[in-house]
């Protein structure tokens, strides 16, 4: 029965976070930017019960999103944005997030990621976790967000 919930737990978490890649493969932008990650936020305790990935422009914005852990950063709006990748609340410790670069055509912004659920053997932690990982780039203002979020099993956090 825990297999079972773990697989499915797993199989929802890919299919929220992939949902908004598009349908035929990698995307290829004809000519993407690599953003510069400045520095990272990551943890357990997120406090963001959905999965989502957002691009954060403002401090209201941020205080929406709901985040104890997130809220407490000192984010310079005016010169920087927040991209937060966040896998919703979970049964155990084990799962994690990771982003592993952000892209930019125009108004196009490819959040590449890693979310880890850990192997149905897994010793884990028997407590409610709602894992994150979060990074502050250059000002991005309003843009189209799309999303490369790679689903794994059993990986150990990088």
């Amino acid at each position: 029965m825990f297999k079972q919930m773990i697989a499915l737990t797993t199989l929802v978490l890919a299919a929220t976070l992939i949902g908004c890649a598009p349908k035929s493969g990698s995307l290829v932008l004809d000519d993407p930017t690599p953003v510069a990650i400045e520095s990272r936020l990551t943890g357990e305790q997120s406090g963001i019960m959905a999965p989502t990935v957002q691009v954060i422009n403002s401090t209201s914005e941020l205080q929406a999103l709901g985040s104890p852990a997130l809220s407490a950063a000192n984010i310079d709006f005016a010169n920087n944005s927040l991209i937060v990748l966040a896998l919703g609340e979970q049964t155990s410790g084990g799962y994690w997030a990771k982003i592993t670069s952000v892209q930019r055509m125009g108004n196009i912004v490819v959040v590449h990621g890693v979310a880890n659920a850990p192997a149905a053997d897994a010793v884990t932690t028997s407590v409610m976790t709602t894992p994150f990982d979060a990074v502050v780039v250059p000002a991005l203002g309003p843009v189209t967000l799309q999303t490369e979020i790679a689903s794994v099993t059993g990986m150990a956090a990088e």
